[in-house]
């Protein structure tokens, strides 16, 4: 038998050292569950992991108002946490991310405190954004860019961030939670996943599970672990329709902006005034830096008066999708903004809308639709092969819901008899294959799969990991959005 252990670290500092170890003071028997790593369906993105455990209490240690406490006035939701299991002499991260619930339990019976922790997803969602427009950037690219311009970098928040099979015409990002945006963008590559690998930000191109070590089933489970085999009315696809913008491009440099109103904007003596100009929803590319008594002119006095755009600077940024003007005065007198104007190209979505739809070749006796909207992903091609393959996936044949739970003693456990090893090293987009045939009522599986979600625990003596699947798909090749004219079109 070889005996499992845990480390359970505090980054009390936020610096990503994770100094404080508090292994000693997890309640035993060990209890905990980590859920939620990967995404719950197919089209979904990656929802937040989170981890809850509880805490020996008996000296007050943990009770963040303790101010005996010996982590007294760092203890504090937003400290960040991680998990890591020993086995077999190799080491096993499980889980990194922030604690957002501190619940102390103070009677006699309890004297316990219990953490509840989500992934690092949760800094990216408590942070707010704003960048430039980008133009015919890849996915991966674009993650990239939103994730650097987070000010959260390695070691808090390392990555594995694929290039991306898709190239994104133009996308603005206008102020907004930096999770939500990263999101928005693994849809817009048509398949992809952006979730927390024990801490890791990692994002899949839609070719990721194509590729080593993918290729291959990387465990087998012949009639072992309690299958879930269902079948449901509803994933049995009759049409897909998708929409995607289509762009309507206006005249090279017109007005997006004017300030309306008669009321002028007043400029403090050696102080500044701030003009967010939204676009209403128009993207805006090539804008023209406002210029003096052409598109803003400032004066001295509300009605009028002497000309004091010399008295005062411009710091203009644009961000496609809006714009932000500083004016800052600098001779030590008061002035007035009269009038204000950008001057760009608008890019507006069509007013008009035609989907790509796509139907299966056998499709099914009850109606089933599956409509879904893009909105930074105008390239048609990937759209309609994107919409022919989930038609013919889960239109053709009966979508299956899998999953498989797999159990092994803890925390001593058979090096190779028990499924120890299996529990602890299988990720997310991992390649496995599930027998299930023998008994005359089994599920009648025999194939391949991928990983879609793991949900993990521990409890008392035995652990416990379930796994939600999906079946392995050839990928294919169109020649219309191949890398030869567009972007590859994969789909997992």
């Amino acid at each position: 038998m070889t005996l499992a252990t845990l480390t359970l670290e505090l980054d009390l500092d936020n610096s990503g050292a994770y100094a404080t170890d508090i292994t000693a003071y997890l309640i035993s028997p060990q209890s905990f569950n980590i859920s939620n790593i990967g995404r719950q369906e197919d089209l979904d993105v990656g929802g937040m992991a989170s981890l809850t455990l509880a805490l020996d209490n008996a000296t007050g240690r943990f009770s963040p108002q303790n101010a005996a406490g010996a982590y007294y006035d760092n203890l504090h939701p937003g400290i960040g946490i991680r998990l890591t299991a020993h086995f077999n002499a190799v080491n096993y991260t499980w889980f990194t991310g922030i604690v957002e619930d501190i619940t102390v339990d103070p009677s006699v019976e309890g004297q316990r405190t219990t953490l509840t922790a989500q992934d690092m997803g949760a800094r990216l969602a408590a942070t707010d954004i704003r960048l430039t427009l980008m133009e015919n950037a890849l996915t991966g690219t674009i993650i990239n860019t939103l994730l650097d311009n987070t000010g959260i970098g390695a070691p808090i928040m390392p990555r594995a961030i694929d290039a991306g099979d898709t190239r994104i015409e133009r996308v603005t990002f206008d102020r907004g939670e930096a999770l939500g945006y990263i999101q928005r963008m693994s849809q817009e590559e048509l398949g992809g996943l952006f979730y927390f690998n024990a801490g890791i930000a990692t994002f899949e191109a839609k070719s990721h599970r194509w590729l080593s070590p993918h290729t291959v089933s990387q465990a087998t489970f012949t009639e072992r672990g309690v299958l879930s085999y269902a079948e449901n009315i509803r994933d049995r696809i009759s049409e897909v329709i998708l929409e995607y913008p289509q762009w309507e491009i206006g005249a090279s440099v017109e007005p997006v902006f004017q300030l309306f109103g008669a009321m002028p904007r007043f400029i403090p003596a050696s102080g500044t005034l701030t003009v967010e100009a939204p676009y209403g929803g128009t993207i805006v590319s090539n804008s023209v830096t406002p210029v003096a008594n052409t598109d803003y002119i400032i004066s001295s006095f509300p009605g009028g008066g002497d000309d004091r755009t010399g008295d005062v600077t411009l710091d203009f940024t644009d961000y496609g999708g809006a714009s932000k003007a500083v004016f800052t005065e600098t001779s030590g007198v008061a002035a007035y903004l009269l009038t204000y104007a950008v001057r760009g190209t608008p890019i507006r979505y069509s007013s008009d809308l035609t989907p790509v739809r796509a139907t299966p070749s056998t499709p099914p006796g009850i109606p089933s639709t599956v409509r879904f909207g893009y909105d930074f992903n105008s390239l048609r091609a990937a759209i309609q092969t994107w919409a022919d393959y989930l038609a013919a996936r889960w239109g053709d044949s009966q979508r299956e819901r899998l999953t498989l739970t797999l159990q092994a003693p803890w925390p001593e456990a058979h090096l190779t008899d028990s499924d120890m090893v299996k529990i602890l090293s299988l990720k997310v987009s991992d390649r496995i294959t599930v027998v299930n045939t023998t008994l005359p009522f089994s599920s009648a599986i025999n194939g391949d799969y991928h990983i879609d979600l793991i949900d993990l625990v521990i409890d008392g003596e035995h652990i416990e990991t379930t796994y939600r699947l999906v079946p392995v798909d050839a990928d294919f090749f169109i020649w219309d959005s191949s890398s030869w004219d567009g972007a590859d079109v994969l789909a997992p």
